[in-house]
């Protein structure tokens, strides 16, 4: 039977030690938001009657929090690991007093997320890229991208260098995870086709709330890229068709820079991917479940034609009333 009433205690190391027991009796909600492209996000509320965490137990900027949610149920002891994160900041609210501390995945004192920089790039592989910038935000590389592209050249205009790597994997198909010490870089084609994980079924599971919500622009059939022949010494053209797509299709015009026609085959295809994703996307909230993390595939069924796989592409878990609430797109 479905629990519409799960409850989850978070467990907190903060510093190395663990205060869970001491954090108990201020605890009033606590959040973890995790997904794709963005690092992981750590919330906790308490309460502050006395004034103990704005004076001596107030957080600093860059202390390391590692946080566990617990589960006790009918089917036993569970754990979600949340990582190891970096505080962020905190907000003081009242009356009544409350604080919130605010921490993420990535090292607030690295310049990674936040410094703008220009800087050109020469005879670099997409993984040495990738370990450069994993290493200046003192975080691991997990790589399991299936690819290593070589670039002659890279530009990185104002912008900082994790958003140059998002940009950077995005144009080769890739999807980037930032959390619990590392940056971990996939295909979205092996995402894509992961089985799912389990069946949100309208009606029978602990659906608290859902919206879909269908784009207006029309699915993209074809793209075309426009790259330079040096041995001719003449702009050329590339279309990539996407297969089984509909005729009536739209056709997506790249403009960026390409230097042969092997880098214009695989960015074809991965940019048509990219504009065709989320097209049709979900947002379902439901009891919690520490099974759904992004980069998971889940199942829909009971909503008629919103029915099929879909991608989850961010999940956040908030307490102690344990909830989950999905950020969906659907896989074609």
């Amino acid at each position: 039977m479905t629990d519409f009433t799960r409850r989850a205690n978070l467990r907190v190391v903060y510093q190395s030690t663990d205060i869970s027991a001491d954090l108990q009796p201020f605890l009033l909600s606590w959040s973890y938001t995790e997904g794709l492209e963005q690092a992981d996000d750590l919330q906790i509320t308490v309460e502050d009657a006395d004034g103990r965490w704005m004076n001596a137990w107030m957080p600093e900027r860059g202390d390391r929090i590692r946080a566990d949610i617990l589960l006790s149920d009918g089917d036993g002891p569970r754990r979600l690991p949340c990582g190891l994160f970096s505080v962020d900041g905190h907000e003081h609210q009242g009356p009544p007093d409350t604080m919130t501390i605010k921490a993420v995945s990535a090292d607030v004192n690295s310049n990674v997320r936040r410094e703008k920089r220009s800087k050109a790039w020469s005879k670099v592989s997409l993984r040495q890229v990738a370990e450069k910038i994993a290493a200046g935000a003192r975080l691991r590389l997990n790589w399991q991208a299936g690819i290593n592209s070589v670039y002659q050249k890279l530009s990185q205009s104002n912008q900082s260098d994790m958003e140059f790597l998002l940009k950077l994997c995005a144009r080769e198909g890739l999807r980037v995870k930032v959390g619990d010490g590392q940056i971990t870089v996939f295909p979205q084609k092996k995402f894509d086709a992961a089985a799912g994980v389990l069946t949100i079924r309208k009606g029978t599971d602990a659906v608290l709330s859902h919206s879909f919500k269908r784009d207006s622009v029309d699915t993209y059939r074809a793209a075309v890229i426009r790259y330079r022949d040096e041995k001719r010494k003449k702009v050329l053209e590339y279309t990539y068709n996407r297969p089984g797509a509909p005729a009536d299709g739209q056709t997506l015009r790249i403009t960026e820079r390409c230097e042969s026609l092997a880098e214009a085959r695989r960015i074809a295809p991965a940019r048509l991917m990219a504009a065709n994703r989320g097209l049709m996307t979900a947002d379902i909230t439901m009891v919690g479940d520490e099974r759904l993390l992004s980069g998971l595939n889940v199942k829909v069924a009971g909503w008629g034609r919103y029915d099929g796989k879909y991608a989850v592409e961010e999940t956040a878990h908030a307490g102690p009333a344990y909830t989950t609430a999905l950020k969906l797109r659907q896989v074609t």
